[in-house]
Parts: structure tokens; C-alpha cells; sequence
């Protein structure tokens, strides 16, 4: 269990959302979509437009959720951005943007990596993935 508000209300959304996409659409190009959202909504917090951030977030958010979701309804494997996203928004905002960006890019990267290679040596996958 990892929320109440994501198991009961959440996950179960997620799960007929996803629904919606094709089998043939690849998880990947969620993912993709999803960080195109991240970054729309790191480009709005830096303008300052919190609505548009609020709104490319959830949209980054919903996507996130669905990409696994997707993998697992096609047998494929997804990659996911959250680490890297929201460590750059953390440092965004508990260092300053830009002077951040190179760390926030270092530790997203750094993670994602170490969890790529653990899933060629053991086989399991341990971020992100189905």
C-alpha cells in the first residue's frame, strides 16, 4: 500500500484511464509526453505562471502513473522521469534556477542510471519499469 488517496482513488483512475490508450502505442511515448509536461511546468514555475506549472504538472503526474501502468498492459517496459523531475524541482526551489540545474540534472541522472545498470545485472527491473 503506498497512500490511501493513490490506492483507493488514484490507481484505480489511472487503471481505466489508461484504457483509453491503444496497445499499440508504445510506453515509451507516455513517458515521453509525460516529460514534455515536466518541462512545460518547470518553464512555467520559472515564469511564474503557477496555474500553467499546477496544470503541466498533473499532466506530467497523470502520465507518469500511466506509462507503468501501459508496460504492464503490453508486456514493454517504460522508463520513468520522476526522479529526474522532481529533483530538479526541489533544487529549483531550495537552491534557485538556474544555479541548481547542473545538480538537480547530476543526482536525476545519477539515480536513473545506478537503477539501469542494477536491472542488467540482476535482471529485475527496479525503477520505472513493468
Amino acid at each position: 500500500m503506498s497512500s490511501l488517496l493513490y490506492d483507493l482513488a488514484l490507481s484505480p483512475f489511472y487503471d481505466r484511464l489508461v484504457q483509453l490508450w491503444p496497445l499499440w502505442v508504445h510506453p515509451n511515448a507516455i513517458t515521453c509526453l509525460g516529460g514534455a509536461g515536466a518541462a512545460a511546468s518547470l518553464l512555467a514555475m520559472r515564469r511564474g505562471s503557477w496555474v500553467a506549472a499546477c496544470a503541466a504538472f498533473t499532466a506530467y503526474h497523470m502520465l507518469d502513473n500511466m506509462d507503468g501502468k501501459q508496460a504492464r498492459r503490453t508486456g514493454k517496459s517504460s522508463r520513468s522521469l520522476g526522479v529526474l523531475a522532481s529533483c530538479q524541482i526541489c533544487c529549483d526551489h531550495l537552491f534557485g534556477y538556474p544555479a541548481a540545474q547542473r545538480f538537480a540534472l547530476c543526482c536525476g541522472m545519477s539515480t536513473l542510471l545506478t537503477c539501469h545498470v542494477a536491472e542488467r545485472c540482476s535482471g529485475r527491473p527496479t525503477l520505472g519499469t513493468a
